[in-house]
């Protein structure tokens, strides 16, 4: 009978707090105590006491009309137990003889919707209005909340129609509900106009749940600025804010890092009287925590305890067990676990799974089980994550017999393991040798269909490769692709290290020529475990072109991949080779580290060079490095043993190096306060060079614990100092474990501390960890004081950093040439030359140090980026003169900049010079030159210079491939460009996804689309990706050929690709949309653009608006330039001009004039184009002297006038019928050599009489007079 019934449908939503706000009084019905309880108390949701549970309630015709009325009132508070109870309900009132109150089907449809039964509300909605059953505004309401969780707005909308049409009138509850939908789905911009329509028109007046609800909304599209704005409109207003307008925006502050702002926030609302809740404070608490200021939460948490009003919950308590446990504190986590159930708070299973994470961390399983046993007691659930932990934990602590009994228990709670539970016991069970066994538990996993990643699979095929078994490895390789999962870089990268372990160097490399043919292109790390598997085996040739092979393909060689290199050469006996390495490491920005350091000092004193040995123990040490124990104990083998000395006469020149060295070392230790022994100490040469090797394997991230000795703490810092931590967290709980270790640790550990933040770009927290240690007076030395002065140069903040110069000298400390090289690069990057070149020149003429061809070099880089080329060439010659030889680099960056300035003779010049000189051109100086030259159109001379690149054994790289293929396609030249493509892959110069897209990009100039999707397909065949650019390529030749279809087929195409559409696909489409007049696809197009997370950037903006004027949306384009005024989005004069000229076009020049005023105090300037827009609008309303005053003002502005500005007007004084100021006009166009375009003389042509004209009317001499001078 009901529809509801053949169809229903369950979605998952979301609270709805205007529905709570309904007052549903109860009717008012006296019923006997035992009919209540006979049918009421059996849709109860507590048990009654006196009585066994009973069926449940199905109506009768004999169940009478109170009852249900009793029944129904409950209902609408809790929802029905059942939806066919429901059901049931419905059929029986549409039974009833006389009809229930439209109140009765209200509490049923609520009751449906607190069982989130939405789609059944609507569709019993809908049988109502059907069946002519009477509604009002509250069943309208309940049907528009329903919508508005089904994401169907467009019929909540219809329903706001309904509600006008059946003669009621929406209230605040209505528009609430689809502010909120509207939210929902990320449309903040129309929830944003729907509100500022109904205070415009004061359709309703909003109550603090609007203003709640548009700042809920606002908070969550991290528009936190303007929910800010919102709060002060609604208090200016008289609407009185409540603990959860002020909660919302708080929480937002924290989630942006922003506490004090929230914490500000807090005090203005207390102030006001508006009590903060439970839910305020654990927001503070969680934002604190998250920016590591555990005494202030601290602090707060015990202010909220000491409160009456306000009682911590579960949540609060949890924020703060997790703060304890992760700055190891758990033992007062424990504490606070006993204190809250002292309470009354009943923990939950995240409060226990916190605490038993921190003791498994700390190898304290036992009391984590304990604890176990305890949630189980306590009827709190351990889960999946719980019993993944203690597992993790007995694994580490390699107690293995635990773990069965265990996994026992989590089937008999029926938990059953999940992908990280299972890779925990793979990765254990690998660790210790014990392969056979993890392949058993991928066995079970297989049975419980619980599949394994790319990484249970690499972690089985690492522990193959440690017990040498490389043909099992290669079985779990096989069987990966078999099962469809795509072995990733590190899955190849065990079996290159495993093959160079055994000195199986052809079949590691067969292993890469496998990666790059299935498109998974080798890392730094995969080319470095090579190169030492080569250097091991003595093939330093083949080394050698790994190291070339990384930079063609793209791929910067680390500190760590030159070491290798210069180890091998040192062993080889190649000692000149190995210094010649060093020297490229300085000057490609690529620093070496104590091991490279100690690695060539090695190699001198094997190779018996004593004296360059010195040379480099002094450079070493000038960098704040040392010697380690390998080196320490090779220079004291140096020294004659006992029964020696008589025997044979040692060399002199070596017994004084070796004195020298061991003095030196005593006196750096002295000072240092360390033991001299504990050089030659074997322990510390496993902590601290061995980790480094490339025969060790790469670990899970190292979190430090309790029980974390000294070696594991050093080995981690140098480790992470050179690739950074995988989490900021790892780095703070590192330096909180630092700053609890007594004594303290040597400052170079805190260097290398500060250095890790560095390589992960976290500059900010560098420099407050830099200050903290200022604080707690912890040692700090040059290197420190370096490190964040280049973290203040990336952050802009240049007072601190050259306050910090003056640190470093009142520390005692003399600033280096790292310092000062930092410190110009600094301001050079901040567009301060004048200010780098005199810091230089002080430099020099102080003799504060000695510049090097690296700071020379970073001088005029920089003068070269900011367009000073002639005071670049005037610097390479001043450095020349005083000694410092410059580098190619030194020369390519003004050879580039040069040609950047269509100066490439000069350019050309340069290179000569450089070669006459000794410095050869790298294929850097040849690109850079080959750019220059096809910009200037000089194909001859391109062709020379490809010859003369061959004749010095410079092998073109990719890129002066792409700049070839750029070169030509920007000349139409699609052909020529396809034919170097044909030339890259003979050369085997595989073209890469950017030469690909530049070929498309050439024929979709040309309206080649057909070609260019040949060539989308052709990056497919050859396994190279296509990219976003690459589709949005292509989409933009569709749109141009207006063939928007096809755009948005590839649009649809790319997440079945797994590329993610950016601003710049769906703006090309919008574009090409409005172009053909499909407003409404637009309107799709833009929201299912917002959906997926793209925020809309200027160009997005300007498309839009240009669109809605042109197809004549008016109304809808002002509202979205007065959204994105409140946005402060708008501070673009190009989306004013657009704006103003919609307005003039379509007879609002008030407005257009309106806007146009304003842009001075918006700091804007407008452009000729704005202007002349103006000047046009105001011609075409007859409002010429406004017209010549705008004109008057450009020219006194500096905005001259154009050729356009000058026919514009000149146009407007013909149509004003004013031509004597028309003569004057043409007269200063025609100074300043502009012309009458063909609108303008069309214009004048049409003055003259037309035949049948000259006889009927006497025509105006004046006109004609006129008309005849110009065209004469």
């Amino acid at each position: 009978m009901l529809l509801v019934k053949r169809g229903a449908q369950t979605l998952a939503t979301a609270h709805f707090h205007a529905l709570t706000s309904f007052t549903l009084m109860p009717p008012i019905v006296s019923t006997p105590n035992s009919l209540f309880h006979s049918h009421f108390l059996l849709f109860s949701t507590k048990p009654n006491p006196d009585s066994q549970p009973k069926p449940p309630f199905i109506p009768s015709p004999s169940t009478t009309h109170p009852e249900l009325k009793q029944l129904l009132y409950h209902k609408s508070k809790v929802g029905f137990d059942k939806l066919e109870d429901a059901l049931l309900v419905f059929d029986k009132m549409l039974l009833l003889k006389s009809g229930p109150l439209v109140l009765q089907f209200n509490q049923l449809l609520t009751a449906l919707v607190r069982m989130k039964e939405y789609s059944v509300a609507v569709s019993m909605f809908r049988e109502l209005r059907v069946l002519s059953i009477p509604v009002d505004i509250v069943t309208f309401n309940t049907a528009i909340h329903s919508c508005c969780h089904l994401n169907t707005l467009d019929y909540a909308f219809s329903l706001l129609a309904g509600i006008i049409k059946s003669g009621w009138v929406p209230d605040v509850f209505t528009y609430n509900a689809l502010i909120k939908g509207l939210l929902s789905q990320d449309r903040p911009l129309e929830a944003g106009d729907l509100f500022n329509k109904l205070i415009t028109y004061e359709e309703i007046h909003p109550d603090v749940v609007t203003y709640n609800t548009v700042i809920d909304g606002l908070c969550k599209t991290s528009n936190t600025s303007m929910a800010l704005k919102l709060l002060r409109k609604m208090e200016e207003i008289g609407c009185r804010p409540d603990t959860i307008t002020y909660t919302s925006i708080i929480d937002s502050l924290c989630k942006e890092r922003r506490v004090d702002h929230a914490l500000d926030l807090v005090s203005e609302m207390t102030h006001k009287g508006i009590s903060p809740n439970v839910f305020t404070y654990n927001t503070l608490i969680k934002g604190l925590l998250s920016q590591d200021r555990p005494l202030e939460a601290g602090d707060l948490f015990n202010k909220l305890i000491t409160y009456e009003e306000i009682h911590p919950d579960v949540v609060t308590y949890n924020t703060v067990i997790k703060g304890l446990c992760k700055t190891s504190n758990t033992s007062m986590a424990l504490k606070l676990l006993r204190k809250m159930e002292e309470i009354g708070c009943r923990p939950n299973t995240i409060t226990y799974t916190l605490i038993i994470d921190s003791l498994c961390k700390e190898r304290r399983v036992d009391h984590a089980l304990d604890l176990v046993s305890e949630m189980i007691v306590k009827g709190i659930p351990p889960n999946v994550i719980t019993y993944t932990i203690l597992i993790q934990g007995l694994c580490i602590s390699s107690r293995w017999e635990d773990i069965e009994p265990l996994l026992s228990e989590m089937g008999a709670q029926k938990i059953r393991p999940d992908l990280h539970t299972y890779s925990i016991l793979v990765n254990a069970y690998c660790k210790q040798g014990r392969t056979k066994d993890a392949q058993d538990v991928i066995d079970i996993m297989i049975e419980k269909s619980v599949p394994p990643d790319v990484i249970t699979y690499s972690t089985l095929m690492d522990g193959y490769c440690l017990t040498g078994k490389m043909d099992r490895a290669l079985e779990v390789l096989n069987t990966m692709r078999s099962n469809g999962i795509a072995p990733d870089c590190y899955s190849y990268s065990i079996l290159v290290n495993a093959y160079c372990k055994q000195g199986r160097t052809k079949d590691a490399q067969d292993v890469i020529d496998i990666m790059i043919e299935k498109s998974v292109p080798p890392d730094v790390i995969t080319y470095s475990t090579l190169m030492d598997g080569y250097c091991l085996t003595g093939k330093m040739d083949r080394a050698l072109e790994v190291l070339n092979t990384m930079r063609s393909n793209g791929i910067a060689p680390d500190c760590y991949s030159y070491t290798i290199l210069i180890n091998g050469y040192c062993q080889g006996g190649l000692f000149e080779e190995a210094k010649i390495l060093l020297s490229e490491m300085e000057t490609s920005g690529c620093l070496p580290d104590d091991v490279t350091y100690n690695t060539i000092i090695r190699g001198s004193l094997l190779n018996k060079r004593y004296e360059e040995a010195v040379v480099l123990i002094e450079n070493m040490r000038a960098h704040n490095f040392s010697a380690d124990a390998s080196t320490t104990s090779m220079v004291v083998d140096l020294l004659p043993k006992e029964e020696q000395k008589e025997q044979e006469e040692q060399d002199p020149a070596v017994l004084a190096f070796a004195k020298w060295f061991l003095q030196s070392m005593a006196g750096m230790l002295v000072k240092r306060g360390a033991l001299f022994h504990a050089f030659t100490c074997s322990s510390l040469f496993h902590s601290h060079f061995l980790p480094f090797s490339t025969n060790s394997e790469p670990k899970r991230p190292f979190i430090p614990s309790s029980s974390t000795t000294h070696p594991q703490l050093q080995q981690l810092l140098y480790e992470k100092s050179k690739v950074g931590f995988n989490k900021l967290d790892d780095a703070l709980e590192v330096f909180d474990k630092m700053l609890q270790i007594k004594p303290l640790l040597p400052v170079i550990k805190f260097s290398q501390l500060l250095t890790a933040l560095v390589r992960m770009k976290e500059y900010s927290v560098a420099v407050s960890m830099f200050r903290e240690m200022r604080v707690l007076s912890i040692p700090v030395d040059i290197v420190t004081f370096n490190t964040i002065i280049h973290s203040c140069c990336h952050l802009n903040t240049l007072d601190y950093a050259f306050s910090l110069l003056a640190g470093i000298i009142k520390s005692g400390w003399v600033p280096d040439v790292f310092t000062y090289t930092t410190l110009i690069k600094g301001l050079l990057s901040q567009d301060k030359p004048l200010e780098a070149d005199h810091l230089f020149r002080k430099l020099i003429r102080f003799r504060e140090i000695q510049p090097n061809v690296v700071m020379y070099s970073t001088i005029i880089d920089g003068l070269c980026k900011t367009s000073n080329t002639s005071t670049a060439l005037k610097l390479l010659r001043k450095m020349e003169n005083l000694g410092c030889r410059p580098n190619a680099i030194t020369y390519t960056s003004i050879i580039d900049s040069l040609c950047k300035e269509r100066r490439v003779d000069n350019a050309l010049d340069l290179v000569s010079v450089m070669t006459h000189k000794g410095i050869s051109p790298n294929v850097i100086t040849y690109n850079s030159l080959l750019q220059g030259l096809c910009s200037s159109g000089r194909w001859e001379d391109t062709e020379r210079l490809l010859t003369e690149m061959g004749v010095r054994n410079i092998p073109s790289d990719l890129h002066t491939y792409n700049i070839l293929v750029d070169a030509y396609c920007k000349e139409g030249r699609t052909k020529d460009a396809q034919d170097v493509i044909d030339i890259m892959i003979e050369k085997s110069v595989p073209p890469d996804v950017i030469t690909y897209n530049t070929l498309m990009d050439g024929f979709c100039l040309r309206g080649k689309t057909s070609r260019a999707l040949e060539i989308l397909n052709t990056m497919r065949n050859n396994g190279i990706a296509p990219d976003c650019y690459s589709f949005n390529i292509l989409i933009n030749g569709y749109c141009k050929r207006q063939e928007v279809d096809k755009a948005i087929n590839l649009l649809r195409q790319m997440p079945v690709e797994g590329i993610k559409a950016d601003v710049q696909t769906y703006s090309t489409i919008i574009h090409g949309l409005f172009q053909m007049g499909r407003h409404n696809d637009v309107h799709n197009l833009f929201h299912e653009m917002l959906k997926k997370g793209n925020k809309p950037d200027i160009v997005t903006c300007r498309i839009l608006l240009d669109g809605l004027f042109k197809n004549r949306y008016i109304d809808e384009a002002i509202s979205l330039f007065r959204m994105m005024e409140c946005k402060d989005t708008v501070h673009d004069i190009q989306i004013h001009t657009i704006v103003i000229d919609g307005l003039c076009k379509n007879g609002k020049l008030y407005e257009a004039r309106n806007i146009f005023d304003k842009l001075a105090s918006r700091g804007l300037q407008p452009n000729v184009i704005t202007h002349n827009i103006m000047i046009r609008g105001l011609c075409q309303e007859g409002l010429f002297e406004e017209a010549k005053i705008l004109l008057s003002e450009m020219e006194t502005s500096g905005c001259l006038p154009d050729d356009v500005t000058y026919n514009t007007i000149i146009r407007g004084s013909l149509l004003n019928k004013r031509y004597e100021e028309a003569v004057v006009l043409i007269e200063n166009m025609r100074a300043h050599n502009f012309s009458a375009d063909a609108s303008t003389t069309s214009m004048v042509v049409d003055l003259l009489p037309k035949e049948e004209q000259k006889e009927q009317e006497e025509q105006d001499p004046a006109v004609l007079a006129f008309a005849k001078w110009f065209l004469q």
